[in-house]
């Protein structure tokens, strides 16, 4: 489970790091092959050690270490990275809502300028009474 964990979070990681597919996809690739020497350096190191090969058991222990430093910055990077992307929409969503606003009160303040119209009872009676002035009769 640490292991499928740990591959997913690199990959995760690894795919984040590239600028375009190419790049994305080395990127991943290395991630998910540095989860794999680190699931496979642990029992390595113990079956070096039983048999007492101090030279291998080195070699199996310095990628144990290496990969491990990988995995605990792509966990670290990949939550870092969730929080800069979060913070960053935040501050998206408040500049747009505040946009959004300074918009509406301009044009309510418009509106709230505009002198309100007449009746229409009102304007047909005043038209009625300027037809006899050689108006046209709206009807």
């Amino acid at each position: 489970m640490f292991t499928l964990a740990s591959a997913g979070t690199n990959l995760i990681h690894g795919i984040s790091k590239g600028a375009d597919a190419a790049s994305c996809t080395v990127w991943a690739a290395v991630s998910v092959a540095v989860s794999v020497v680190f699931a496979l350096s642990w029992p390595a190191m113990i079956r070096t050690l039983e048999r007492r090969q101090w030279i291998l058991a080195s070699m199996a222990a310095a990628a144990l270490v290496l990969t491990g430093a990988y995995g605990v910055t792509a966990a670290l990077g990949s939550a870092s990275g969730a929080r800069v992307n979060a913070s960053a929409t935040e501050l998206s969503i408040t500049d747009h809502r505040a946009k959004a606003q300074a918009a509406y009160n301009r044009a309510k303040a418009e509106m709230d300028g505009l002198k309100s119209s007449r009746p229409i009872g009102e304007l047909e009676a005043h038209l009625a009474g300027r037809s006899g002035q050689n108006c046209l009769a709206f009807r």
